[in-house]
């Protein structure tokens, strides 16, 4: 199982990408969360934007398929994408996400 992070400036648009994604039963679930102020370096300046943080739940199995959909779907041209490898977990949730994920 893996936890990933994604971020959008839209609010509509994180919405649409984890509906989109659980719909498709690509991930169990995507936690959406109000950042007041990501900094950033972009094109060589300093930017500063509200953001919206995706907190996505994917079984192992599916990582290549939410890889191949958030480039689909998401809105920027170089996406955040950062998985992290869960070690340990509740063994029901773990099995939970990975029957949630065709």
């Amino acid at each position: 199982m893996y936890v990933v992070y994604s971020t959008v400036e839209k609010k509509e648009d994180a919405e649409k990408i984890a509906k989109h994604l659980v719909d498709k039963k690509t991930v169990a679930c995507v936690n959406v969360i109000r950042i007041e102020n990501s900094y950033y370096r972009w094109k060589g300046e300093t930017q500063v934007h509200g953001e919206y943080l995706l907190i996505i739940k994917v079984a192992k199995k599916n990582y290549g398929k939410l890889e191949w959909e958030i480039g689909r779907i998401h809105p920027y041209n170089n996406p955040e994408l950062i998985a992290f490898k869960i070690e340990k977990s509740i063994k029901k949730y773990h099995d939970w996400v990975k029957l949630s994920c065709l």
